[in-house]
This record gives structure tokens, sequence and C-alpha cells, in this order.
């Protein structure tokens, strides 16, 4: 029996698996970018949340723990709500492929010179 699913809907198991794999990938570069990185616009805008919230909100952004659970819920809302768009899957193909990418290289680099 065929179905009547878009083929990159959620009522597709196997494009349901892809989309969390895509999306957790996705969610970790995100949060590593709000959490660790220091490029400056995001440096800049971490210092000012931090200043302007109470010192136990500014776990929220020095933590990953703590900002993980937030960007999934966005990351999850986005894709229930449009029903998995173009734009979310190059968005988080993007996002994942890039930390993917950095990550194998930073592995790939001989001891000495990972300083």
């Amino acid at each position: 029996m065929l179905s009547d699913a878009s083929p990159l809907s959620f009522d597709s198991p196997f494009v349901l698996i892809v989309a969390f794999v895509v999306g957790v990938i996705g969610c970790a570069r995100i949060t590593r970018l709000l959490t660790e990185d220091d490029w400056p616009p995001v440096e800049w805008l971490r210092g000012q949340y931090v200043r302007r919230v109470p010192e136990s909100w500014s776990s929220l952004v020095e933590c990953p723990f703590c900002m993980a659970p937030w960007v999934a819920l966005l990351e999850v809302l986005t894709a229930w709500a449009w029903d998995l768009p173009w734009w979310w899957w190059l968005g988080n193909v993007w996002l994942g492929g890039s930390y993917l990418a950095s990550i194998l290289t930073t592995r790939d680099l001989p001891p000495e010179s990972r300083e």
C-alpha cells in the first residue's frame, strides 16, 4: 500500500530518524557556538547576557548542558511547526556538516600542532 505522506514529513520513519540525527548534530553545533566559541559577535553577545542577568542565570550561556535543552527545544518546535521544511534541512546539514568536518580535521592533525 502506498503512503500519502510527503517524502520529507514526519510520517516517514526513515525521515524521522535522519531528521533526529541531523537535528542533534546541528543542535550540538549551535550549542557549541553559543557557549564556547570565541567568534567575536557571539562572544560579545554572551558577555552582554552575563552582565545583564542575575549570576544564577549566567550559566545558561556558559554551560552546554544548560543551553542544549533550549536549543533542542527550538529545533524540535521549528521542525514540527513547519513539518521539516527545506530550510530546516539546509541549515542543520550546514551546521552539522561544518561541526563534523571541524572535529575530523582537529583529530587528523598531528599531536604537536594541536596546541
